[in-house]
C-alpha cells in the first residue's frame, strides 16, 4: 500500500473518537488490484502488537465470546489474577479464545504466544500456560475442559518444552527487553535534563544582560537626578541671597528627601528582578530535581525488574512480584 492513495475519516461515534482509513488497492500501472491475502488476519494481528507493545487495554472486540461464559472462575483463579494484577475474566477468556480459534498445537502455541501466554510441561501436570511475569496457569482448567481432551489436540508433547526452561527463557527474553527499554528511559529524561541545562545557561546570560542593562539605567538616571538637584543651589549673590533667607536649606532638605526616594526606587527595582530572576531559576532547579528524582526512582524500579527476572531465570525466585518494594507480603501461590 506504500504510495496509495488514501482517505482518513475521523467522526464521532457513541461518544469514541476514531477513525476510518481507506485505501485504493488499484496499481495504476499495471491496472490490476494489488493481491492482500489474509489480510483481516494480519491487521488483526498488527493491531494486538501495538497494544502490547504500547500497554494499552486491549478491546473487547479482540476477544471472541464463546458458547460458555469465562465469569465462572473459581475462587483460586481469582486470587491468582489478583497476584498478577489483571483481572480473572480477562485471563480465562483469552486462554479459552486461543484455543477455541484454533485447531492444531502449532496454531494454539502461536495464538498463545500472540497473547503474551507460552506453553509448557508443568512439573505435576500436564500442561500449563505461563504469562510475562512467570505465573503458571493449568490449562485444562482455565479453559474448562478435561486433560484427555487437552491432549487429544497437544499430540507432540515432546516438542513441549519443559516447565523451568519456558520459565527461563521468558525471564532472559524479558531481563534483555527491560534493559533496552531501560537504556530508552534513561536516555529520554537525560536528553530533557540536557535541555533544560541549556535553557538554564541561556537563563543565566538573559538574566546577566537585564541585570547589567537595569544598572546601566540606573546609573544613567542617578547622574541625571543629581544634575537636577546640583541646579536648585543658586550662585553668586542670588545664592547668599538664599543661604540668608533659608532657601538653600530647603533646597537641600528636598534634595535629600529626593536622594533617599530615587534610593528606595533602585533598590525596588532590583529586588523586583532579582525575585523574578529567583522565580524563573527556581522553576528550572524545580524542573531539573523532579526529572533526576524520576529518572533515580525509575532506575530503580526497572534494576528491581530486571534483578527479579534474573532471579527467575537462575531458580531462585518463583515468579515476577509486582508488589515488591510496596511492602505488601506476597501470598503463597495456588497451583
Amino acid at each position: 500500500m506504500t504510495g496509495q492513495s488514501r482517505a482518513v475519516v475521523f467522526h464521532i461515534k457513541e461518544g469514541r473518537r476514531h477513525c476510518h482509513a481507506v485505501w485504493s488497492r488499484i496499481d495504476g500501472k499495471a491496472m490490476k488490484a494489488i493481491p492482500l491475502p489474509y489480510t483481516k488476519m494480519k491487521l488483526m494481528d498488527l493491531s494486538r502488537d501495538l497494544y502490547f507493545e504500547n500497554g494499552w487495554k486491549m478491546p473487547k472486540g479482540f476477544i471472541r465470546k464463546q458458547d460458555r461464559s469465562p465469569d465462572n472462575f473459581t475462587l483460586a483463579q481469582w486470587q491468582q489474577a489478583k497476584r498478577t494484577g489483571q483481572d480473572a475474566r480477562t485471563i480465562k477468556a483469552a486462554l479459552r479464545d486461543s484455543w477455541a480459534s484454533t485447531k492444531t498445537q502449532g496454531a494454539f502455541i502461536k495464538a498463545l504466544k500472540d497473547q503474551c501466554y507460552r506453553l509448557a510441561r508443568g512439573d505435576r501436570r500436564s500442561f500449563v500456560v505461563v504469562d510475562q511475569a512467570c505465573e503458571i496457569y493449568s490449562l485444562p482448567k482455565w479453559i474448562g475442559l478435561k486433560t484427555k481432551d487437552v491432549k487429544s489436540r497437544l499430540t507432540d508433547e515432546a516438542s513441549i518444552k519443559p516447565l523451568a526452561e519456558i520459565r527461563a527463557q521468558i525471564a532472559m527474553e524479558t531481563k534483555n527487553r527491560l534493559v533496552e527499554l531501560g537504556a530508552q528511559q534513561d536516555a529520554a529524561l537525560n536528553s530533557r535534563l540536557t535541555q533544560i541545562a541549556e535553557k538554564h545557561t541561556a537563563l543565566k546570560t538573559r538574566q546577566r544582560a537585564e541585570w547589567e542593562s537595569l544598572l546601566r539605567i540606573q546609573d544613567e538616571r542617578q547622574k541625571q537626578e543629581t544634575l537636577a538637584r546640583q541646579s536648585r543651589f543658586k550662585k553668586g549673590w542670588r545664592g547668599l541671597l538664599d543661604v540668608l533667607t533659608g532657601a538653600r536649606r530647603k533646597s537641600r532638605q528636598a534634595n535629600e528627601a529626593e536622594y533617599e526616594d530615587g534610593l528606595k526606587r533602585d533598590r525596588a527595582e532590583k529586588d523586583k528582578l532579582i525575585f523574578g530572576h529567583l522565580e524563573q531559576t527556581q522553576h528550572l532547579q524545580g524542573r531539573r530535581r523532579r526529572l533526576e528524582n524520576l529518572r533515580d526512582e525509575r532506575q530503580r524500579v526497572m534494576q528491581d525488574d530486571i534483578g527479579q527476572y534474573e532471579n527467575i531465570r537462575l531458580g531462585r525466585q518463583e515468579n515476577f512480584d509486582r508488589r515488591k518494594g510496596q511492602g505488601q507480603r506476597r501470598p503463597s501461590l495456588e497451583r
